[in-house]
């Protein structure tokens, strides 16, 4: 999923409202200034996010993306569809990165275990994804 939100600046010499491009991929939410730069501003893990709605005057469809130890992204669509939109798969992605397989496996000392299930591609996880918001 892809388009543009408006990004509420950090706080500390940005206080504005930013328009910004955001790439959801996979279990990562990136953003850039615009489509047309190369490299992301930043890329944050989904994993473990909480997302919730804000009330805000100036910006009704206001929510934040938060994680314990990572600065609260507040976020805003131009339209109640537009932000719940975003809201849904974003929760959808975080509820995919739960089910992440890639940690670290126990060591054959600690016993026998079941047998894991395969790490899932990249491609598969947004498989799943769009699956899920088309339900």
């Amino acid at each position: 999923h892809k388009g543009f939100l408006y990004e509420l600046g950090d706080g500390y010499l940005n206080t504005t409202w930013n328009q910004r491009y955001f790439l959801l991929s996979g279990t990562s939410l990136q953003y850039y200034r615009s489509p047309h730069e190369a490299r992301p501003r930043d890329v944050i893990s989904l994993q473990g996010v909480s997302v919730e709605w804000v009330s805000d005057q100036n910006r009704p469809f206001t929510f934040t993306v938060s994680k314990s130890g990572q600065r609260t992204m507040c976020l805003s669509g131009n339209t109640e569809k537009e932000a719940r939109d975003w809201v849904e798969r974003i929760e959808a992605a975080s509820r995919l990165a739960a089910f992440d397989v890639s940690a670290p496996l126990a060591s054959p000392a600690d016993g026998p275990r079941e047998q894991e299930e395969e790490p899932t591609s990249e491609r598969e996880q947004q498989r799943r994804l769009d699956a899920q918001s088309e339900a």
